[in-house]
């Protein structure tokens, strides 16, 4: 009977205690995901490169992506082959997804072969603070035969 009784008086306590902590997750996490980088400086700050280099290309024409600062949560993109000719531009957000980890998504993709903007866009990759790689699309052989782009920082 005593372990019933103690059993019933701890049960409102833990439900209080998970529901303020479940409360509290819910409202902390909106805040943190909204904080989208929009300036170079932050991406600086950061520890992001905003030049990258297209590795495992087909062409042997690498791309070499840029990022400017766009309007609202979002950033802009430029990809130049190197002739300088324009070969995909956009939008793109970055946002915290962990204190050290952020999401890249290409959210707009403006110019581009029709294909590669079809499979391109809404694509992502979650990299860590000061991270090499940036990698859009799935596969482990980039450009041959797997859809998918990968760069790395300079």
């Amino acid at each position: 009977m005593k372990r019933s009784v103690l059993y019933q008086t701890k049960l409102p306590l833990i439900a209080f205690l998970v529901f303020w902590m479940a409360l509290g997750l819910w409202l902390v996490k909106p805040v943190f995901a909204k904080e989208c980088l929009t300036t170079l400086q932050q991406l600086k700050e950061r520890r992001l490169s905003h030049r990258w280099k297209e590795l495992n290309q087909k062409d042997s024409q690498p791309l070499s992506l840029t990022i400017s600062e766009g309007r609202g949560d979002q950033l802009h993109f430029i990809g130049k082959k190197p002739d300088g000719s324009t070969w995909i531009s956009g939008a793109m957000s970055i946002c915290p997804s962990t204190p050290n980890e952020y999401r890249v998504k290409l959210e707009r993709i403006d110019k581009a072969p029709f294909l590669v903007a079809q499979h391109l866009v809404g694509k992502s990759d979650t990299i860590k603070r000061g991270s090499p790689r940036l990698k859009f699309g799935s596969g482990r052989n980039c450009g041959n035969p797997d859809r998918c782009i990968e760069f790395a920082a300079f």
